[in-house]
């Protein structure tokens, strides 16, 4: 199942190449959003050079609330946006693989704003909760190793039981959230993460091994790109742009092929 998962969505990215067209229209309103991130935070990064001493003094967070609310604002307007964006073409890509056209899957995935509304919910909801939990869990370290202090049990709990504990929380995260996407074809938003998460109850340690695999084959496909990127020089973006869009279509094919077998 692992090797037949992916050799269909290599297949269907050589042979099918229009199902690369949403990620790289994706890839170009990534690049316009870099622009005006750039744009914005233009100021705020020109009074850190500036005015250093004034940065360091103050909470950061304070700061850019009270002195730079336009930027934040815009800031978080255009992450809420660049999410969605990606919802709507990472749903296509997954309709694509239970069946569809690259048209119909287009399509159907722009006129179920819904469903993507409420995925866009979710990931901003999981993500915010998961940096809670980060930094919980590292506080809750910090504290352990205060009250032990430098001795060999302190060096056991900061170098390798952290770790290992941070380590875990991540796979269960990737493993158990992995398949929304293809489960969203046939469910809604709640029902998808239902599914996702027990799709995995059985097979655990399997899914997890097929997602690793998939990851090492997208850095290989990133990393190939980046070296021509480095080969073209001034056009550097359009390899970019290519590479990224064939890495995440072959990622999200892939597991939806996984998940639909």
């Amino acid at each position: 199942m692992f090797l037949g998962s992916i050799e269909k969505a290599v297949k269907n990215i050589i042979f099918k190449p229009t199902i690369l067209l949403p990620m790289i229209v994706m890839g170009v309103f990534v690049l316009l959003a870099e622009l005006l991130s750039n744009w914005v935070l233009q100021r705020p990064i020109a009074d850190m050079f500036l005015y250093p001493n004034a940065f360091s003094a103050t909470n950061l967070l304070q700061m850019m609330l009270t002195r730079y609310p336009l930027e934040l604002t815009t800031m978080l307007i255009s992450g809420v946006i660049m999410i969605f964006v990606s919802v709507v073409v990472f749903i296509s890509i997954t309709k694509f693989a239970s069946g569809k056209s690259v048209i119909e899957a287009i399509n159907e995935s722009v006129i179920e704003a819904k469903k993507s509304i409420g995925l866009t919910i979710f990931v901003i909801v999981a993500g915010f909760l998961a940096i809670i939990a980060l930094f919980a869990i590292t506080w809750i370290f910090e504290q352990l190793l205060l009250i032990l202090g430098t001795s060999l049990i302190g060096d056991f709990v900061g170098l390798i039981l952290y770790p290992i504990v941070a380590l875990i929380l991540i796979i269960l995260f990737l493993t158990k959230l992995s398949f929304i996407l293809p489960a969203l074809v046939a469910d809604d938003v709640r029902h998808a993460v239902q599914k996702s998460w027990e799709f995995t109850n059985t097979n655990f340690w399997q899914s997890f091994v097929f997602i690793i695999i998939n990851l090492i084959i997208v850095y290989i496909i990133l990393q190939i790109f980046s070296f021509i990127g480095l080969a073209i020089g001034d056009f550097d973006f359009i390899s970019s742009i290519i590479g990224t869009a064939i890495a995440i279509t072959f990622f999200i094919l892939a597991i939806s092929y996984y998940y639909f077998s």
